[in-house]
């Protein structure tokens, strides 16, 4: 059995800690990372990277996955990225160990890949909730001279991601990039498809308009 997928350019050697494929050891090296010029110019070109990934990747379920996989799909995917802590090190062997381990006939390729897929789509979004994380927590220290670069970002990749990642992506931005993200906003408001999409950047031009700061108050 050979996997057929390859990662996609955008992924080859992203830096540490950012290519951390499990999610808590991740987040628990990104609480140690502090916010400076740099680390901030760092952390955008991972979410740049990830999100335009993304953008190439079939979502999961719309894969031929195995039958019965949907109620472990999260453990499945924690489990290949214990097995595969980086990006880098992605392999045949694991899917095909998990595969054997789990199906009642030897698994073929088509599955191999479509189990590898999903991860590497998991793994894609998990890197960017990360950066968008880590970016919220340290807002203050965010050079409001490159602030744009993140509202650029966030205005290409909205409209290609799915709703809950899109949400999280304009609610970082508004809260890191304050005014300057006003203009994106009200397109998102004017444009967007769903309902939620449109009431949140309806309710976050609001707030930026106070420019308080959501968790204490405090004006900024």
């Amino acid at each position: 059995m050979k996997l057929q997928l390859q990662l996609p350019e955008e992924l080859i050697d992203v830096p540490e800690p950012w290519r951390i494929t499990n999610g808590s050891e991740r987040d628990r090296a990104l609480r140690k990372l502090q916010l400076t010029p740099e680390s901030f110019e760092v952390g955008l070109d991972v979410l740049e990277r990830t999100l335009r990934a993304l953008a190439k990747l079939p979502e999961p379920w719309k894969l031929p996955l195995p039958a019965g996989i949907d109620d472990a799909y999260s453990f499945v995917m924690h489990l290949l990225s214990l097995r595969i802590p980086a990006l880098d090190d992605l392999a045949n062997a694991p899917f095909e160990q998990y595969l054997l381990e789990s199906l009642d006939e030897p698994p073929d390729e088509a599955t191999a890949n479509s189990i590898a897929s999903a991860w590497v789509y998991s793994v894609s979004s998990g890197m960017s909730r990360s950066v968008l994380t880590w970016l919220t927590d340290r807002w203050r220290q965010a050079p409001k001279e490159r602030r744009s670069r993140l509202v650029d970002i966030a205005e290409q990749a909205w409209p290609n991601l799915p709703e809950d990642l899109a949400i999280t992506l304009l609610t970082t931005t508004s809260t890191v990039a304050r005014e300057d993200s006003l203009a994106l906003l009200a397109r998102v408001q004017a444009r967007a498809a769903t309902p939620a999409l449109r009431e949140i950047a309806s309710t976050f031009r609001a707030w930026v308009a106070t420019r308080d700061d959501p968790a204490t108050g405090d004006r900024s």
